[in-house]
C-alpha cells in the first residue's frame, strides 16, 4: 500500500448554517505514519476491517494505531458481533477437537479457525498483542462463516435404549416401548444435560462422549424446565417441586416445595432461580379444565429457600407470560396488565397498563419491556421511566385475515429480534422497529431457540413427524424478503419439538431410524 499517496475524504459541520467538505490529501513530502495520532485514528474509522488489517501490514506504527479496541468495536457493532465480546466470550471458547473418526463433518467439511489472524506476545516478539474488539471481530467471523456453511463437527448420543423396564410406561406402545424421546436439554461447556419421557435425566460429557450420570426424575415436558448454571442443573418436575443436582456429582442438592401444579418454565442465572407451575397456553388458548396457577416465586438456589411469591393482587387474575433477565421480573395478565418486581426485594417496581385488549406475552430487553397482543399489536416501554416509547402492528403477509377468531399471535424475543408465529399464517421475523425482516409461511412452524441473528424452528404436517430448519433473519434483502435458500438451512427430521442452540454448538434429537440419538453440531 502506498501510504504516501494517501487520500481520505470526509464531510464534517463547519458549523450550524454552513455545511461544507474539507478533503485531506497526503502528498508526497507527508507520511501517513508521521500525523498525529489523533488525527490518523479518526481517518481509520472510516476503513473496512480489510483496510485496517491492509494499513496494518505496513509498518509497527500504523499497526498500533489499526490494533484499536474503539475501531473494531464499532465494527463488531455494525455487524451485530458485539455479543460475542460481552454475552459471549469468544475470546476464551476453545475450538472443539475430534478424538476420533466417529466426529463426522458438516457438508460444508469442518469447522475453520482465525489460526494467523490474533497475535500474542509469544508469535511475535516486541509487536503490539492483538486487541480484544479486533479478535473477536475475526473470531467471530469465521464462526459466522461456519454457520452458513454448514462447517461442523458432530457429536452423536445414543439414548435410545432403556436398561431398566420399570422406567417404561405400561401405556407406551411395544413400537415406542425403547424409544427414548428428549422433553429438555441445557448444556454447559462440555456438559449436556437432557431430561426424558422415561422419567430419567441423563449428563453427559460431549468431549469423551460417555453418560456421567442417570438421575431418576419424573421432569415437567415443557422444554423450559430445565436449566443449568455454574455446574448446577435445575429441573422443574411434575410434582410441582424445583430440584437442583451437581452435575460433576450427579448428587441432589436442593428440592424447592411450594407450587400446585408441574413447573412449566424457570431461569436460572446460577444463584436465584425464578419459577412458575401451569398448563401453558397454546394459539388456541388455555385448558380450562386445569386449575390456573398464577404465583410466581423466588427462590435461593444455594439453599433452596423460597425468598418470595410474585402475585397480581387479584384472584381471578391469571398470569399469561413470565420473563426474568437482571434481577427484574416481568409478567403479563389476562388483565391486561405488565407487573415489573425486583427479584431482589421482591417489591413490585411498576404496574404497566397496556391499553391493549388482547395481552398476550411480555419480553425484558437492554432497559426496555415490550408487550405484545394476540392480535398483532407490540408496544415498547423504557424501564427507567416506563415511558411507551414505541407502538407497531405486525406487518403480517397480505391476505390475512384479521377478523378470524383463531388467527392469533405468539411471540418469542432475543437480540433485539421479535418472533410472532401465527396459527394459519407461519412465522415473522421483525426488528424493533417493527420493520419485517423474514417470513416463513408454513403454518405449523415453531420457534425453539433464538441466537444471536439465527433462529431455530420445527415445523410438522401431521403433528408427529417434523423437521427442523435454522433461519438467518438479517441476510433478508430489504428487510422485506421471504426464506429463501440463501436464509434458510434444513437441519433434519425429528420427532419432537426440542432444541438447544448457543453460539457455538446445536443439539438436537435426530431420527437415523431405530435407535435415535441426541446429535451435537460443534460449528466452533
Amino acid at each position: 500500500m502506498n501510504c504516501c499517496r494517501w487520500i481520505c475524504r470526509m464531510e464534517t459541520d463547519a458549523s450550524e448554517a454552513d455545511h461544507r467538505t474539507f478533503t485531506y490529501q497526503l502528498t508526497d513530502g507527508v507520511n501517513l505514519a508521521d500525523l498525529p495520532q489523533e488525527l490518523k485514528a479518526r481517518i481509520f474509522r472510516h476503513l473496512t476491517a480489510t483496510d485496517l488489517c491492509r494499513v496494518a501490514l505496513c509498518n509497527r506504527i500504523l499497526r498500533e494505531t489499526a490494533n484499536d479496541d474503539d475501531l473494531w468495536h464499532r465494527l463488531c457493532q455494525s455487524q451485530g458481533w458485539e455479543r460475542y465480546g460481552t454475552m459471549s466470550d469468544l475470546c476464551k471458547e476453545p475450538p472443539f477437537k475430534p478424538t476420533s473418526k466417529e466426529h463426522k463433518t458438516g457438508e460444508g467439511g469442518a469447522p475453520t479457525f482465525p489460526v494467523n489472524a490474533v497475535v500474542t506476545g509469544s508469535d511475535w516478539p516486541g509487536l503490539v498483542d492483538t486487541c480484544k474488539w479486533k479478535e473477536v471481530y475475526m473470531k467471530a467471523r469465521h464462526l459466522e462463516e461456519n454457520w452458513r456453511n454448514e462447517r461442523f463437527y458432530t457429536t452423536l448420543f445414543d439414548l435410545s435404549l432403556i436398561n431398566d423396564k420399570e422406567n417404561v410406561s405400561s401405556s407406551n406402545s411395544d413400537n415406542y416401548a425403547y424409544l427414548q424421546l428428549i422433553l429438555n436439554i441445557a448444556v454447559e461447556g462440555d456438559c449436556l444435560v437432557a431430561g426424558s419421557w422415561h422419567r430419567t435425566l441423563e449428563v453427559w460429557d460431549m468431549c469423551s462422549k460417555k453418560r456421567q450420570h442417570l438421575i431418576q426424575l419424573d421432569i415437567s415436558e415443557d422444554s423450559e424446565a430445565l436449566k443449568m448454571k455454574d455446574g448446577i442443573v435445575a429441573a422443574g418436575c411434575k410434582d410441582g417441586k424445583i430440584r437442583t443436582f451437581s452435575a460433576q456429582t450427579g448428587e441432589q442438592l436442593q428440592v424447592m416445595s411450594g407450587h400446585r401444579l408441574a413447573v412449566s418454565q424457570l431461569f436460572f442465572d446460577g444463584k436465584t432461580i425464578v419459577s412458575v407451575a401451569q398448563k401453558q397456553p397454546s394459539l388456541w388458548g388455555y385448558d380450562d379444565s386445569v386449575d390456573a396457577d398464577s404465583d410466581i416465586r423466588v427462590w435461593s438456589a444455594a439453599n433452596g429457600a423460597s425468598r418470595y411469591v410474585l402475585q397480581s393482587g387479584h384472584e381471578a387474575t391469571r398470569l399469561l407470560h413470565l420473563d426474568y433477565k437482571e434481577k427484574i421480573v416481568a409478567g403479563a395478565y389476562n388483565d391486561n396488565i405488565i407487573r415489573i418486581w425486583d427479584a431482589r426485594s421482591g417489591s413490585c417496581m411498576q404496574d404497566i397498563a397496556c391499553g391493549m385488549n388482547k395481552l398476550t406475552s411480555c419480553h425484558l430487553g437492554d432497559s426496555i419491556v415490550i408487550g405484545a397482543s394476540k392480535d398483532f399489536i407490540v408496544k415498547i416501554w423504557e424501564l427507567q421511566s416506563w415511558e411507551c416509547i414505541k407502538t407497531f402492528d405486525v406487518p403480517l403477509h397480505r391476505g390475512i385475515q384479521l377478523s378470524s377468531p383463531y388467527e392469533q399471535a405468539k411471540y418469542m424475543y432475543s437480540d433485539g429480534l421479535l418472533i410472532a408465529v401465527t396459527l394459519h399464517n407461519g412465522l415473522y421475523i421483525l426488528n424493533l422497529n417493527g420493520e419485517r425482516l423474514l417470513i416463513d409461511g408454513r403454518g405449523t412452524v415453531q420457534p425453539l431457540s433464538l441466537k444471536g441473528n439465527k433462529l431455530l424452528t420445527w415445523s410438522s404436517e401431521d403433528g408427529w413427524y417434523g423437521g427442523l430448519w435454522l433461519f438467518y433473519p438479517m441476510k433478508s434483502a430489504d428487510g422485506k424478503a421471504q426464506g429463501s435458500s440463501k436464509t434458510v438451512q434444513y437441519v433434519g427430521q425429528t420427532h419432537v419439538a426440542c432444541a438447544w442452540m448457543s453460539d457455538t454448538k446445536m443439539v438436537y434429537q435426530g431420527m437415523y431410524g431405530f435407535p435415535t440419538y441426541v446429535s451435537v453440531r460443534h460449528y466452533w
